[in-house]
């Protein structure tokens, strides 16, 4: 099947979905489903001469919901080449800055334009290039409270882009986010325990905190709900790990943090189809690979609900472990039919969460059946000879924030200097940014560094909730709780480098229409036909571009702009 090496492509009718999902202010439930609605001036949508627009997205609580930016085709008149300009809105704009990139589909070079924020009341600034140039348009974040980021690859007059983020805002199902204080702004930094949404599958995770500095000897952290849901948080701790400098720090999914001196890229890597990914999969740069929604939605009933990418590696030298260090996450609208799946149980759901946490065979079930379809989890596949063994396992997380993750290798069996790696994702349901080997582990110092303080949006003392693994929760159940968390930050220690990542242990439970029946035909696919779910996120996702609906979810929604960074919510307030 046809998947694409770059971001999801998303069409004219999912822009002014997005548009509408981000520009809904708060406590409104208006929203804009079609083209036709998305051109009133709440959101305007527009193209030019077949090129769609990438637009620039703000929304405050009570102020104007949305502006846009615009892109247009034009001909230098001196030298008859053609252009495309690009506007951004007055006042949202300082300056274009561009930055050579690398089309990963076609992998010729293209020309990423970022747009800084500036000042309020700036005029609109313009940037001009060929639009063989465009490569990423990448517009700033300046209301810090209520925002919505967007990064669009403009390519051959179609845009290829993350407004499928844009989904997040009322659909998706995830978790609690973690921001990081960086001395000046909270930043979104973490996504923890996604997919536990039965308190039986309460797990611990790791964050890696980018964005975090320590100030006066401190660590701050926002812990936040901003989706539809109650939160339940057991325990949240901070790992400073100091690692030697040249080294990268990446946790496993039992907790255990390695540093590798050696990450190597793939030599080769493809899909199905043969289109070649090497260059997608070889780093960090949010350049990812998913599958084609589009496409596929197109082609149904599917005879193979897989994508099946294959990678080789040179073999690291000298016989030490050696890791598959993945940058791997739930896919955007495979996060959104988590809450399909449980709005399939109807007004059976919570007698479905209580036979759960009371049977561990019925846990034992679900986890086989996980197993088998791989929507969260996904087999590692390694070459021995001439046949495929698994020999580990990647475990998906959230699709805001993904995280790396260390999956050790059994490569008992496999000779020569190369490791083949095959891995079969179903579609829709994953995606990834980097596939590498990690090798050469380093020795680390770890410290723990729990809670020094906690107070909720109210300004409750909820520390005790947090500081240990125990039958006390913090319990976040609406969207806008939040709660500030410090902790000591230790002195750094000479020739090493630091990285702090965030453990956090907890679950949480989606809020889904209960009203209904249980949809029993349905529960009987999902249980005895392998695949069949990923045949129903695609038929969703049809259903949703045709009409504007998605199938088992409210029509009328409430949307909340995910804020990528927040202020201090405790700071005075300026007169």
């Amino acid at each position: 099947m046809r998947a694409r090496a770059s971001r999801v492509r998303i069409g004219l009718w999912a822009v002014a979905l997005g548009l509408a999902l981000a520009c809904v202010l708060r406590g409104e439930r208006k929203l804009l489903l079609n083209a036709e609605e998305a051109s009133s001036p709440r959101a305007q949508l527009r193209s030019a001469d077949g090129l769609e627009i990438a637009a620039f997205l703000t929304a405050t609580g009570d102020r104007k919901a949305c502006e846009r930016g615009k892109a247009r085709r034009s001909v230098d008149p001196q030298t008859s080449q053609e252009l495309v300009r690009i506007t951004c809105p007055p006042g949202e704009c300082k300056q274009w800055e561009r930055a050579p990139a690398v089309d990963p589909k076609s992998g010729r070079e293209v020309t990423q334009v970022r747009c800084r924020a500036g000042q309020e009341g700036a005029p609109g600034q313009e940037y001009t290039l060929r639009p063989e140039e465009i490569g990423a348009l990448v517009l700033p974040d300046v209301n810090v409270v209520g925002s919505v980021l967007v990064t669009v690859l403009v390519i051959a007059g179609s845009i290829v882009g993350a407004l499928a983020l844009l989904l997040v805002i009322a659909l998706l199902s995830s978790c609690p986010f973690i921001y990081s204080w960086d001395g000046k702004q909270y930043v979104l930094d973490g996504e923890p325990y996604g997919g536990a949404t039965v308190a039986a599958f309460e797990r611990t995770d790791s964050s890696e905190l980018e964005h975090l500095a320590a100030v006066g000897g401190r660590y701050r952290l926002l812990l936040t709900n901003e989706m539809d849901e109650t939160q339940h948080t057991n325990n949240l701790e901070l790992l400073e790990i100091d690692h030697p400098e040249g080294s990268k720090a990446v946790m496993d999914r039992q907790g255990g943090v390695h540093a590798f001196r050696d990450l190597r890229p793939p030599v080769r890597a493809s899909d199905e189809r043969g289109a070649d990914l090497t260059g997608t999969l070889a780093q960090e740069d949010r350049r990812t690979w998913t599958a084609d929604l589009d496409d596929l939605a197109t082609r149904l009933p599917l005879n193979d609900t897989r994508n099946h990418l294959t990678l080789e590696f040179e073999r690291p030298a000298g016989g030490g472990p050696v890791y598959l260090v993945t940058g791997a996450s739930t896919g955007m609208w495979g996060a959104t039919m988590l809450r399909t799946l449980l709005s399939l149980r109807g007004n059976q759901l919570e007698a479905f969460y209580a036979a759960v946490n009371a049977s561990p065979s019925y846990q034992e079930e679900i986890r086989r059946w996980g197993e088998r379809e791989e929507l969260f989890t996904l087999a590692v596949q390694v070459q021995v000879g001439d046949r495929w063994e698994r020999r580990g396992v990647i475990t998906g997380g959230g699709p805001v924030a993904p995280e790396l993750r260390a999956v050790p290798l059994d490569l008992h069996g496999v000779n020569g200097q190369r490791i083949r790696i095959k891995l079969d994702p179903p579609m829709a349901f994953w995606t990834f940014d980097s596939l590498r080997l990690g090798s050469e582990e380093q020795a680390v110092q770890m410290t723990v560094q729990p809670a020094l303080s906690a107070r909720d949006q109210d300004g409750r003392d909820v520390r005790a909730e947090l500081n240990a693994t125990d039958d006390r929760f913090l319990v976040q159940p609406k969207p806008g709780d939040f709660t500030e968390v410090q902790f000591a930050a230790s002195p750094a220690k000479a020739g090493l480098r630091r990285t702090v990542f965030a453990r956090t242990r907890g679950w949480y439970q989606v809020h889904v229409d209960q009203t209904a029946p249980p949809d029993e035909e349905s529960l009987q696919r999902l249980a005895s036909e392998p695949g069949w779910m990923v045949q129903r996120a695609l038929s969703d996702f049809a259903e949703l571009k045709r009409t504007g609906v998605l199938r088992g979810v409210n029509p009328v929604l409430i949307g909340r702009p995910l804020p990528l960074t927040r202020p201090d919510p405790f700071a005075p307030a300026l007169p």
